[in-house]
């Protein structure tokens, strides 16, 4: 729960203005209190809710939102899948690749087919915009911020959805860069 707390934190102070959270879990009972915790936390930063619906209602809704914290559950990979809306990822979910890593590369057709492509692409110089997704890591909450806003100053919804590629998306088989311990992501070898 601290990762998914801390991430969306992240998200929150890179976005302009207040946001809404929208906290889905199939959780039920006393489990459910560390949800209502968060909720309560997030709530600083504009409106949070826990969500109670409907399996479909919930994938539904999530894949609709501007940016997903994803729990790494098929669930939340299918949302992502779903949608246009940019996600940070748990780095230590992350298999390496040199400076950059992925989410499928632990199989070797993948790391050296789909994954091998985008570090290439990568490697040809992008911007961070370039990627869809990006590591999260707590010791770099504030990079992952400025991310954040730089990714979504002036893009349009749809400018948002064309400036990445699936050479950039985790979720298909591309890569993230990964980030240095000055907090740079690092999007070259050296």
């Amino acid at each position: 729960m601290d990762w998914t707390e801390a991430a969306a934190i992240a998200v929150a102070k890179g976005c302009s203005g207040p946001i809404r959270f929208l906290v889905f879990s199939d959780a039920s009972g006393e489990d459910l209190d560390p949800l209502k915790s968060m909720v309560s936390s997030l709530s600083t930063f504009g409106t949070a809710e826990l969500s109670g619906g409907r399996v479909l209602d919930d994938l539904r809704e999530l894949a609709g939102c501007d940016w997903i914290i994803p729990s790494v559950s098929s669930f939340s990979m299918l949302a992502i899948y779903l949608s246009t809306a940019r996600y940070v990822w748990p780095e230590v979910h992350l298999v390496e690749h040199g400076t950059f890593g992925s989410i499928w590369g632990y199989e070797a057709v993948v790391k050296d087919g789909p994954v091998a492509d985008a570090i290439s692409e990568a490697h040809g110089g992008v911007s961070p915009a370039w990627f869809r997704g990006v590591p999260f890591d707590p010791r770099v909450s504030d990079a992952v911020s400025q991310w954040v806003q730089e990714v979504s100053q002036n893009l349009s919804e749809q400018a948002s959805a064309e400036s990445w590629t699936d050479a950039g998306d985790l979720i298909l088989c591309g890569v993230a860069p990964r980030w240095s311990p000055s907090g740079v992501l690092m999007t070259h070898e050296g």
